[in-house]
């Protein structure tokens, strides 16, 4: 698998903060007003899973992310199909193949849908945007370091 550092260590960034703030506040969100400490961390984790499919690519464009995971080789899409799908089980034992498609489905705009919440107001599956992100974050950061899966 090759991969652009360059991108991945974007990509990371945006992770990290990400999943930061989601176990900072995650289970403590009780109003609307604490509901809003959701935007800044669904829009790293979406970015973030957008920089890391970008990475993989020659020459990505878009935000798409469904578009973009489909551009990926069969071999890597299943990888972290499948990694995905343990990671989300973490938090919702019952996911499976189709939940991962429909959530990609769901989801695949959710960069621009929240970037600027207030005009769009979309919904996002946030266990399923960490765990993608999660996955992305756990090969690609194999492959920095050893060069492979």
């Amino acid at each position: 698998m090759k991969v652009d550092p360059r991108i991945v260590n974007e990509a990371t960034a945006f992770f990290n903060l990400g999943k930061q703030e989601y176990l900072k506040h995650g289970n403590s969100i009780n109003t609307e007003e604490d509901a809003h400490t959701f935007i800044p961390i669904i829009v790293n984790l979406a970015f973030s899973i957008e920089l890391f499919l970008k990475s993989m690519l020659d020459s990505p464009w878009g935000h798409d992310l469904e578009k973009l995971f489909m551009q990926i080789d069969d071999n890597e899409k299943n990888a972290i199909l499948q990694l995905t799908i343990k990671q989300a089980q973490q938090l919702e034992p019952d996911f499976k193949e189709s939940d991962f498609w429909d959530s990609l489905r769901r989801n695949k705009l959710a960069f621009e849908d929240w970037r600027y919440f207030y005009q769009r107001g979309k919904n996002a599956n946030i266990f399923f945007l960490l765990s993608f992100a999660t996955a992305l974050h756990n090969i690609l950061s194999m492959v920095m370091v050893f060069g492979k899966k």
